[in-house]
């Protein structure tokens, strides 16, 4: 199956801005509401499929042979150091054509996909282990440095870590009767 869904925003439409909209409307509720998270979501899901060129992506030679390779590489070995030229070497091209590459098809560069599946990662492990610090975090994410990951955990999320364990908390309406 594809596992990602590829976009370029246009003029008619911007999921940057929908995604933007979306993460202040939901992001500091503490209670959220389950019907209104449904709709957000299904609006979401049928933009995807409107403006998504991931038909054209998928079938691509290019995005089949260098780009999705990479990408699962990436999703496997997320928590290793990893440079461009270890990814191209890996699917046999050079680190400029895969740079390339990646900005086509996936909208930013190899090593800005790779810290932004790394803070992905982060998220889901400060939502779901609460008992493991943010060295843990950051070491099994693949940051060697916590000052470095905490800036950039900050810039890419929007908030700190700490916002997360403590204020980002989903709550079902029906467990409160």
């Amino acid at each position: 199956t594809n596992e990602h869904l590829l976009t370029v925003d246009s003029d008619d439409f911007s999921f940057a801005a929908l995604i933007h909209d979306l993460t202040l409307k939901y992001n500091d509720e503490l209670i959220i509401d389950q019907d209104l998270l449904s709709i957000d979501s299904y609006r979401f899901l049928l933009m995807i499929r409107k403006y998504s060129n991931a038909d054209n992506t998928i079938h691509s030679e290019q995005f089949k042979s260098y780009v999705y390779p990479v990408l699962k590489l990436i999703r496997k070995r997320f928590s290793e150091e990893l440079s461009v030229k270890e990814l191209a070497e890996y699917v046999y091209i050079s680190p400029q054509y895969l740079s390339r590459l990646f900005n086509l098809y996936v909208g930013m560069s190899t090593m800005q996909y790779l810290k932004s599946y790394r803070l992905l990662q982060a998220r889901r492990m400060l939502v779901n282990n609460h008992d493991m610090t943010i060295r843990d975090v950051c070491v099994h994410v693949g940051f060697s440095d916590v000052s470095r990951f905490i800036k950039a955990f900050k810039a890419e999320a929007g908030y700190t870590h700490g916002h997360i364990r403590k204020e980002l908390t989903v709550v079902n309406p029906h467990e409160m009767i």
